[in-house]
């Protein structure tokens, strides 16, 4: 036997003894790596469950943070009204990322509201949750948020609560945001941590992917979380399994469910018993080749891969990432050649996801209304946005090295110096910071500004965060005080700030022992000169003599313009005749007054009232009806005279008129001689008859119908107006349900007095009635007067979203009047928007109608509502008002109010009618 022979026996001999070797250790090898895998991935499974779940709750942090800085939700949260807050989460809601959002409010009676994809999950049961409350209470130790878990039926909620902020300082309520753990976040989490995931609560599997888990639970409850090696056997599959807590809240004893990370032993055997099958028959076929390809395979097999090593190695070294051995293998070498190929492809991905941040970052900094900054120690800026270029005309380059105070000189900035200049032993987080700044072309700006220490180390280096332009929203705040107090026309009070006004001078003079006078100046026959001169000369007029008010009134006199043509000055300090005196003084002083307009002198007078407080009333409204009583009487005088109010006469020829009319009317109540007439709106775009308006007229006993002028007010004086409203809405919904088939589409337009506007109810009727007749609340539409809903806006705002809720449609009548606010449309959320007829009947002559007319169709057509132009009464008013833009008319050139149904059209088209009665 040659020493090849031998050599080739002794290799033989020594692969046979190695093959026999390694099959021994490679099944204890196995079933260590298999134990050793097993425990690994459950490892790393609990590693990766912690991790998917602090991004869950990353997630949901940004979603709350996002839903907290809505304006509309801290608008509402600062009212304290629980009912305002439900309406804006019903806006806000659906939020991507969240399937249930509660807030929970501090001030007033500390209710809470919420929202979800659960009906369930907005009951009282839920929301007063302990599992809820104690994430509330959570926040009151000052923590910016806390996290948590909860289950609520069958139903686990992952949890976030922040703190929502009033501008002005302190918190105001507690947002929490929940996300619902379903089936498909299961899968999904199954694929993340590579094992079968169930999660369960005592005897109930509220979600898994280990069929008849079921049964096992009594045996998995028996597991402790921190034990190891747990070993579960379900319908013949072997499991190693894990069991972890989910806790309600960090910090918290009570556990909301328990999650069971579980990995099949057969998915790890399974490779391996394929190995070992056919190692049986290759094993032969080494021998064989063994002491042909022995030396040849082991030189291969080991230096071969060790220089592709050292290649790549060397390439990396010299900054060639790309690199990627190519070598299928299964022993450690190969294993060592995956980790390598790995550990490179981590690499890669690190890199490329550190550039793609930075890219993000720039991004954002750039595309961001709000700018950031940074600022070291001292309080020189490090890094500004270039954002900060488009708000405030000041390049970002220039800001770097420099402290705001010297970028804003002559600023007000101590306080925000004091906080970027902390000491070591302060680390302050500021939030909501505002100063006022002047920039380069001399306009004031008020930022607000948020900013976060930066460490390094323990050491604070400086401070970053953000900042935002708000002057618009200052601005906007202001105005809409003036709008709230003052009467556009004139500048004077308007009549909501007058009656505060006079209710706090009552109270003065009251307690100072003294007497005052009030006026009401009625402007006569100034409907006449409106409508012969135009609205411009009445306004005018109008103009004039709030000026001559003015000029006569001292520094403690309140003046007011109340109505269209009416003025109220209260005199402080002064009794009934020296009040009779200064009233006929400005009676001579407004006959004098004289304007021109047009080329010719106009002649002024007044009907002038007089009333004394707090002997005649001390109640505002009170003073000012006795005051109109006064009035009247001296308008029944022949006008331009002042009356003085007597309350045995005024009170019983009024009290008597009211009288004989609430009589009249409540018999015609009881015997239903209430009549509807249906008065046509056409659309203009189609040209036909889009809906009719529901008036309402009383029958006589001759016949004659009387118009709601004569007995409207009756109603209204001895309240019973909201019995009137639901006798006209009740027979309305049951005479447009009853309508035949071609007129499937009718809809009808209803008013509502401004008494019923808010009115559980009210709203009670108009459910029932809606439910009851099976009209398709769409086809209804409530008419509300715009100073009605402005005048109790909280009230309102709920009454109009609960009756949008129910289907039917609102509509602001006689827009433009009273508050004449655009900003009251964005809370009010109507569908359409009646233009006053004020505005309409002279539009063709008037241009200041047009450009209100015109702005106000551009303001609704961009919030989605639809205006109606009232009061069309000729061509030339019609062809203006289609000109600038109005959707809907109405007025005697299209129709008359009529008790039957008339169709109308442009053309004047009276298709064949139906009877109404």
């Amino acid at each position: 036997m040659n020493i090849e022979q031998k050599n080739t026996l002794f290799v033989i001999s020594l692969v046979l003894a190695v093959l026999m070797g390694v099959a021994g250790a490679a099944f204890l090898l196995v079933r260590d790596h298999v134990t050793a895998g097993v425990h690994g991935d459950l490892e790393r499974a609990s590693k990766v469950f912690v991790s998917a779940q602090k991004n869950t709750f990353d997630n949901l942090l940004s979603v709350a943070r996002s839903v907290r800085g809505e304006p509309s939700l801290i608008a509402a949260a600062l009212t304290g009204d629980i009912a305002t807050v439900r309406g804006m989460l019903d806006d806000l809601y659906p939020r991507p990322g969240a399937d249930f959002i509660a807030v929970y409010l501090d001030t007033g009676p500390g209710d809470v509201a919420g929202v979800g994809d659960k009906p369930h999950f907005t009951s009282s049961q839920v929301l007063g949750s302990a599992d809820l409350l104690d994430l509330v209470r959570g926040l009151a130790s000052g923590d910016p948020v806390e996290f948590g878990n909860a289950l609520l039926f069958d139903s686990l909620l992952q949890l976030v609560a922040v703190p929502i902020q009033s501008p002005l300082g302190g918190r105001v309520g507690a947002l929490i945001v929940g996300k619902r753990f379903s089936e498909k976040d299961l899968q999904a989490l199954r694929e993340l941590v590579y094992a079968d995931i169930a999660i369960f609560s005592d005897s109930v599997v509220l979600a898994s992917t280990i069929p008849g888990l079921k049964t096992q639970l009594p045996m998995i409850n028996m597991v402790k979380p921190a034990q190891r090696g747990a070993v579960l056997d379900v319908d013949g599959e072997r499991y190693s399994v894990r069991v972890l807590p989910v806790l309600n809240h960090a910090g918290s004893e009570r556990k909301a469910a328990k999650v069971l990370l579980a990995v099949p032993h057969s998915s790890y055997w399974a490779p391996f018993q394929v190995l070992g099958g056919n190692a049986l028959y290759f094993s032969a076929l080494i021998l064989l080749l063994a002491g042909l390809f022995g030396i040849t395979i082991s030189r291969r097999t080991l230096t071969r891969p060790i220089q592709l090593l050292a290649h790549a190695t060397q390439a990396i070294a010299n900054g060639d990432m790309t690199q990627k051995i190519k070598l299928a293998r299964r022993d450690e070498l190969g294993q060592l050649m995956t980790s390598f190929n790995t550990m490179l492809g981590t690499l890669n991905a690190s890199q490329n996801e550190l550039k793609n941040s930075r890219r993000r970052f720039r991004d954002f900094a750039s595309s961001s209304s709000d700018w950031l900054w940074e600022t070291d120690r001292s309080g020189h800026f490090t890094f500004v946005s270039t954002s900060v270029s488009e708000t405030l005309d000041i390049p970002a380059e220039s800001w770097l090295g420099r402290t705001p105070a010297e970028v804003f000189p002559g600023s007000s900035l101590g306080e925000l110096m004091s906080l970027l200049r902390s000491g070591e032993d302060r680390h302050d987080i500021f939030k909501e910071v505002e100063i006022w700044v002047h920039a380069r072309n001399g306009d004031q700006h008020c930022l607000r500004l948020n900013g976060v220490p930066v460490f390094s180390g323990k050491s604070i280096k400086g401070y970053r965060g953000t900042a935002r332009d708000i002057t618009k929203v200052k601005q906007d705040e202001k105005r809409m005080v003036v709008l709230a107090n003052q009467d556009h026309l004139t500048g004077l009070s308007n009549r909501r700030r007058f009656i505060q006004d006079l209710n706090h001078e009552i109270r003065r003079v009251e307690r100072d022992s003294q007497s005052g006078v009030l006026l009401l100046i009625d402007i006569d026959h100034l409907k006449l000169i409106n409508d012969t001169a135009g609205h411009a000369a009445g306004d005018q007029i109008i103009v004039q003599i709030a000026g001559l008010l003015k000029r006569a009134s001292r520094e403690q006199d309140f003046l007011a313009r109340v109505s269209g043509d009416e003025f109220a000055v209260a005199y402080p300090g002064m009794d009934e005749k020296l009040g009779f005196e200064k009233a006929a003084e400005l009676l001579e002083r407004i006959s004098r007054l004289k304007p021109r307009y047009g080329g010719r002198s106009l002649n002024v007078s007044a009907s002038i009232g007089v009333v004394t407080f707090p002997a005649q009333g001390k109640a505002p409204v009170e003073l000012l009806a006795k005051a109109d009583a006064a009035m009247s009487s001296a308008k029944h005088s022949g006008r331009n005279c002042v009356r003085a109010y007597d309350e045995s006469e005024m009170m019983r020829e009024e009290m008597d008129n009211q009288l004989v009319w609430k009589d009249r009317l409540l018999e015609a109540l009881d015997r239903d001689e209430l009549v509807l007439v249906f008065q046509p709106i056409v659309a203009i775009a189609a040209g036909r008859t889009s809906h009719y308006e529901v008036l309402v007229r009383m029958r006589e006993k001759n016949g004659k119908l009387v118009p709601p002028g004569k007995f409207i007010p009756a109603a209204e004086q001895f309240g019973f107006i909201q019995r009137v409203d639901r006798h006209v809405l009740t027979k309305a919904i049951r005479y447009l349900a009853e309508l035949p088939a071609e007129f499937s589409q009718t809809a009808f337009s209803i008013n509502l007095s401004g008494m019923s506007v808010g009115s559980q109810e009210m709203y009670e009727c108009i459910e029932k009635e809606v439910r009851e007749s099976g009209v398709d609340p769409a086809r209804i539409t409530f008419e509300i007067t715009e100073t009605a809903a402005c005048e109790q806006l909280t009230s309102a705002m709920e009454f109009i979203q609960k009756i949008r809720q129910l289907g039917c449609r609102i509509s602001l009548d006689d827009f433009g009047v009273g508050f004449s606010s655009f900003s009251y449309l964005k809370h009010l959320r109507a569908d359409i928007l009646k233009i006053d007829g004020s505005f309409i009947r002279d539009i063709h002559n008037n241009n200041a109608d047009q450009l209100f007319v015109k702005a106000l169709v551009d303001v609704a057509r961009g919030m989605g509502m639809r205006t109606i132009a009232e009061f069309v009464e000729n061509e030339q008013v019609y062809d203006r008002v289609r000109s600038l833009g109005v959707d809907y008319v109405q007025g005697y050139y299209l129709g008359k109010p009529e008790q039957e149904l008339i169709p109308a059209s442009v053309e004047g088209r009276r298709p064949a009618t139906i009877s109404v009665a």
